[in-house]
């Protein structure tokens, strides 16, 4: 093609476009091959997008959806792991078919392999380490609240009937129940109703430590821990404070 393109008479020659025009179809042709296995391996149909639903519908992650907001737990890793759910589910595209790549030279409906911000190399993998953050996840929120629970027992005799129980459940087993319903949640909230929270941000931590300097010697280093902790324990009873990592 290189060689008829420098040679303007071969241009206009009818055999010789004919020629021209039926190798650009065989580059297009493989082009649109190559490009429809890229995007199906990479955000397409041969993803294993089954196992994100399974994901999201796990027993796992419906726990810790809802304990979200209980006292004594931090969402913060939670929060990290719906964003990358959602960064997944926006690249997920099985709607390319043969004939959008005829007038466009990129799939029409996703537009990859543009304005994409998860890597997809290896997503199937990415789809597995989410699970494994969900569980490890639950396995340390329950640890917490199973921990927390045996702190406030003195509380059960504010609870109803009900709500004893489920917690008297949770110190017999020492596990969270299977359904995390209203129930288990509002009880929870009950036994820890003497609790107070702080969320503490990097961004403030290090507000505190370096208002003065960027640089401290150990002396003012310890001075500005006191700061620290006179700044989470303001007006606050210290065996009922829990300090949260923040979110920014």
């Amino acid at each position: 093609i290189r060689n008829i393109v420098k040679d303007f008479s071969k241009i206009i020659d009818f055999q010789e476009r004919r020629m021209v025009k039926g190798k650009l179809q065989q580059y297009l042709e493989k082009y649109r091959t190559v490009y429809t296995v890229a995007h199906n391996n990479n955000v397409g149909n041969n993803v294993n997008w089954d196992s994100l639903s399974s994901l999201i519908t796990s027993k796992e992650y419906r726990s810790i959806d809802a304990l979200k907001n209980v006292k004594c737990i931090s969402s913060s890793k939670l929060i990290q792991v719906n964003k990358k759910i959602n960064e997944l589910q926006n690249i997920k595209c099985e709607k390319l078919k043969a004939n959008d790549l005829l007038d466009n030279v990129i799939c029409p409906h996703c537009n990859f392999p543009k304005q994409l911000t998860f890597n997809v190399s290896a997503i199937n993998s990415s789809i597995d380490d989410l699970s494994n953050e969900i569980i490890d996840i639950h396995s340390d929120w329950e640890k917490s609240i199973v921990r927390e629970v045996s702190q406030y027992t003195d509380n059960l005799q504010y609870l109803q009937t009900r709500e004893k129980l489920i917690i008297e459940k949770i110190i017999d087993t020492k596990k969270l129940p299977d359904l995390i319903d209203s129930y288990v949640l509002g009880s929870l909230d009950k036994l820890f109703t003497n609790i107070e929270e702080i969320s503490l941000t990097s961004d403030k931590i290090e507000e505190i430590l370096f208002c003065d300097s960027e640089t401290l010697t150990y002396t003012e280093f310890l001075e500005k821990l006191e700061n620290l902790k006179r700044f989470v324990s303001y007006e606050k009873e210290k065996e009922n404070l829990r300090i949260k990592k923040g979110i920014k």
